[in-house]
């Protein structure tokens, strides 16, 4: 095996597994698969964690598309981390009843998810594998907590939203530090998860790196926290309902979808734009993207348009890609889904 990521392979193959009918020419009906496993990197750089997809994706597809709790169970049998990868994740389980067979029987239900909230809880969980001492997780998750609720100009720049600030002081941050005692490898790193009170989900992750090949527990851990809270809270200041990693990766889902989804992001990524483009080559469906007013709330990402500005003609051109392919501000995406039936 490698060390390729276990969740872009989850990207391609949970959709199939949840939607597609049964095919009685084929030598294994797809509705007889309740589960896959699969194998490779959990953690990879470049490629979403497994913990994001297991405390952040899945959740939002069961509470926002009504995707069965059963189909989206992910079973961590190992751990596997570059550059040998060897990680072993199960997804899904045999389902208690046909209700939570996989695939689903019906259709989704279309997200709506443009009032952020206030941020009502914050899930931090700090892991370690292999070589790489309990010390190292147990002061990423001290160095995030002290982070985010003393948080200054020197973390998350001069414009930070004000009310941001005071959600995040005000919260307590559930804390788990994790041994990941079955793995392949050395590894460590840590996720932060915040939920709002209409139901949105932010995660921010980041993975630590030995500062020498040849000693794996001389990771730093300070900056690994400081790299995930900043990018917490550069996400919360944009003003959005999700973080850039989930926005991608849902579109597909609002495709598929049964009436008109709608969803509220902050700076709209490069691989948001190709995720529309090709569900929409796929399926037909319809997607506006809208670039949205500035209230106050956020601040739209670094190098956002002014109150008093106005968008270009053509904010979705790629001239007008900002740092990394992002297009900044506020975006309102709606997609009217083509209903797809699974029977």
């Amino acid at each position: 095996g490698t060390a390729g990521s276990i969740c872009l392979l989850l990207q391609t193959a949970f959709p199939c597994v949840l939607l597609n009918p049964p095919s009685s020419g084929a030598p294994i009906p797809i509705r007889t698969l309740t589960s896959l496993t699969m194998v490779g990197g959990t953690n990879a750089t470049f490629a979403p964690q497994i913990d994001y997809t297991q405390h952040v994706l899945f959740p939002t597809l069961v509470h926002h598309f009504g995707v069965p709790e059963a189909c989206s169970r992910l079973d961590i049998e190992r751990r596997g981390y570059f550059p040998r990868g060897g990680g072993v994740v199960h997804l899904g389980a045999r389902p208690a009843s046909s209700a939570d067979a996989c695939p689903i029987t019906g259709m989704l239900t279309p997200i709506h998810l443009t009032e952020r909230g206030h941020v009502c809880d914050i899930y931090i969980r700090s892991f370690h594998a292999g070589d790489v001492p309990l010390r190292v997780a147990q002061t990423m998750a001290h160095d995030a907590v002290q982070q985010l609720a003393y948080t200054d100009a020197t973390i998350t720049g001069n414009s930070t939203n004000a009310r941001v600030l005071e959600e995040l002081r005000s919260i307590t941050p559930r804390v788990e530090i994790i041994t990941e005692s079955a793995s392949v490898g050395n590894g460590c790193g840590i996720l932060i998860v915040a939920k709002t009170s209409t139901g949105c989900l932010f995660g921010a992750s980041a993975l630590g790196k030995p500062t020498t090949r040849k000693n794996p527990s001389t990771v730093l851990p300070g900056p690994v926290a400081r790299e995930a809270t900043t990018e917490l809270l550069q996400t919360l200041r944009q003003g959005g309902c999700m973080d850039d990693w989930l926005q991608d990766q849902i579109i597909l889902y609002m495709a598929l979808a049964h009436g008109t989804s709608s969803i509220l992001t902050g700076a709209l990524t490069l691989h948001t734009r190709t995720a529309i483009w090709i569900a929409t080559e796929m399926t037909g469906a319809e997607f506006r993207v809208e670039l949205q007013p500035l209230d106050g709330d956020g601040d739209g990402g670094s190098g956002s348009a002014r109150p008093d500005e106005k968008p270009p003609a053509d904010h979705l051109d790629p001239s007008s890609y900002g740092q990394d392919g992002y297009v900044c501000g506020r975006h309102l995406i709606t997609c009217r889904g083509i209903s797809h039936v699974v029977r």
